[in-house]
């Protein structure tokens, strides 16, 4: 890894997911552009003051596991400064034994919607 990373973008290398262009780039530029967007669109984020709004979704993990006790799952909404829903995701799963505020997927999730909004 390289050590001019910032440590956001340090962040979304270890934990975001990644897409490359085969023809134009190795995995590890498609993995370091993707870290790098993650990270400028979640400092835009913060710039723009947007918000996260996390709930606890109507559906469980019933609905696709059968192999542990029920466990619940999240939505998230990014809230612009005016107070309007931007984007959102639910059936977000951090597994039977998960902690949403602490999961690193979080993070991921939030700069993703982010990116959704700062793309249209």
């Amino acid at each position: 890894m390289n050590a001019t990373m910032t440590e956001a973008e340090r962040f979304f290398y270890d934990h975001a997911g990644f897409s490359h262009h085969p023809e134009t780039e190795t995995e590890e530029q498609g993995r370091r552009r993707g870290a790098a967007r993650l990270a400028g669109v979640e400092r835009r984020a913060r710039a723009y003051g947007w918000t996260y709004l996390w709930e606890t979704d109507d559906e469980d993990s019933s609905s696709f596991r059968d192999d542990v006790p029920a466990y619940p799952l999240y939505m998230c909404t990014l809230v612009t400064e005016a107070g309007d829903f931007a984007a959102s995701l639910g059936a977000i799963d951090f597994g039977p034994e998960g902690d949403w505020q602490t999961d690193p997927y979080r993070r991921v999730v939030e700069a993703e919607l982010a990116l959704e909004v700062v793309a249209l």
